[in-house]
């Protein structure tokens, strides 16, 4: 009996007639090999899947990382927006439908990511602004210092002097995280001048992290941008900066494009974004310790 499967999507580049896989011997999340899929002007590529495969939770690290390796050596030699880990169609005609249904939206995308990559930055201080702020978790300055005077002269004074230590200690947390705050605005502006986008962490980064924002940046200024984080180093000697990259642009192609499910206007999702416990969501971060490299 033949194992259920379905059509699993790594991303879609624009097709010009030839085969975009020409040459490339690549297998997928499911050791399957990889073909593309053509509709409209746009070549999905996809994969199929036996479903149990990926019920299964011991399998996803590598699935992870073999989806992200399809997407990255697709995007050596042409654009591509990159799907999201686990987006599936029942079958090839369904991939040919979403295609065709959302094809002014992935055009829109690869006109955006054109000559395009997506570095990430870091940036990080050696001291936490959690840690100091433990130091006055118990401020009594709120208070009106004449109500400790009933418990003597002596003891009034000590409150008086803890009061005193604390708003000092807090003046200097409320500097050091102006100084940082301002400190990362300036690296930022200065990447900045180099992408064309960017899109900083949400939450904001707190603690030692004072910069995680991902650029999109033209490749023909991607040495000027490698350069520049070098050089921001060295300006700020107490700030360590971590370039990452470069990856197919994961951040500046989701949203909408990837939210395919009936409700979006797309092909039926067999396996949506989310499905699948702990999926990540941006495949390319899960090796951004060993991802730094100069372009």
């Amino acid at each position: 009996m033949t194992e259920p499967c379905v059509t699993w999507l790594y991303a879609v580049a624009f097709g010009d007639g030839r085969d975009p896989l020409a040459g490339i011997g690549m297998t997928g999340v499911a050791g399957e090999e990889v073909r593309a899929v053509e509709e409209t002007g746009l070549v999905g590529i996809v994969g199929s899947v036996p479903v149990k495969d990926f019920r299964d939770p011991g399998r996803l690290e590598g699935a992870v990382e073999a989806h992200d390796l399809v997407i990255r050596t697709l995007a050596r030699t042409r654009n591509v927006v990159p799907l999201h880990f686990a987006t599936a169609c029942e079958d090839d005609d369904h991939v040919r439908s979403l295609l065709a249904k959302r094809r002014t939206e992935f055009v829109s995308a690869l006109d955006r990511v054109a000559g395009r990559t997506e570095w990430g930055v870091k940036a990080y201080v050696g001291t936490s602004a959690e840690g100091a702020a433990d130091h006055h978790h118990d401020r009594r300055d709120d208070q009106d210092d004449q109500s400790y005077v009933g418990e003597g002269p002596g003891t009034a004074c000590l409150v008086r002097h803890r009061v005193h230590q604390e708003r000092q200690a807090h003046g200097q947390l409320q500097s050091q995280e102006a100084a940082l705050t301002e400190e990362a605005e300036e690296i930022d502006a200065a990447l900045q001048e180099f992408a064309v986008e960017s899109v900083p962490s949400h939450p904001r980064p707190a603690g030692t992290m004072i910069l995680d924002t991902a650029y999109l940046v033209p490749d023909i200024r991607a040495q000027e941008f490698a350069a520049t984080v070098e050089a921001l180093g060295r300006r700020f000697p107490d700030v360590r900066i971590e370039l990452l990259g470069p990856w197919p642009a994961y951040t500046f192609t989701g949203g909408d494009i990837t939210g395919i499910t009936p409700e979006g206007g797309g092909a039926p999702s067999v396996l949506a974004p989310g499905e699948l416990e702990n999926e990540p969501e941006h495949p390319g971060r899960q090796n951004a310790e060993t991802d730094q490299r100069q372009p």
